[in-house]
């Protein structure tokens, strides 16, 4: 989810690894622009890892919801959004049993790394 610099970042990070199978199978942004650059630059770099058609490619703020429904349980998502909707995100994350790697900072308030805790152990509890 958010495909800017660091969404993208964290992608190559992510497709580069070289113990296992990796394959990115959905994307979500807000700006098509950066989705578009995005899907482009990965495309290019990691062809045979990159399976992202035009219907798994979500626009939208609840563009997320769509990407992460595209997934299968375990598979993993890549939160590399402003923090701000990062509770809401890992919730939806959470009910749909996928593993979750969360760019930092991962809260900038004291609320929200309650709830983010909170989160955590209901995580947790499902392992």
């Amino acid at each position: 989810m958010g495909r800017g610099g660091r969404g993208t970042g964290a992608a190559v990070n992510a497709l580069s690894v070289t113990n296992g199978p990796t394959k990115l199978v959905a994307m979500a942004d807000v700006v098509p622009a950066k989705m578009n650059d995005s899907y482009d630059k990965l495309k290019s770099q990691f062809a045979s890892q990159v399976d992202v058609p035009p219907e798994r490619r979500f626009l939208g703020y609840d563009a997320f919801r769509q990407a992460m429904d595209a997934l299968k349980p375990g598979s993993v998502v890549i939160l590399g959004t402003p923090p701000a909707f990062r509770w809401v995100q890992f919730t939806r994350a959470i009910e749909k049993g996928l593993h979750t790697f969360m760019e930092k900072p991962v809260t900038v308030d004291g609320p929200t790394k309650k709830r983010m805790f909170a989160l955590a152990e209901q995580a947790a509890r499902r392992t």
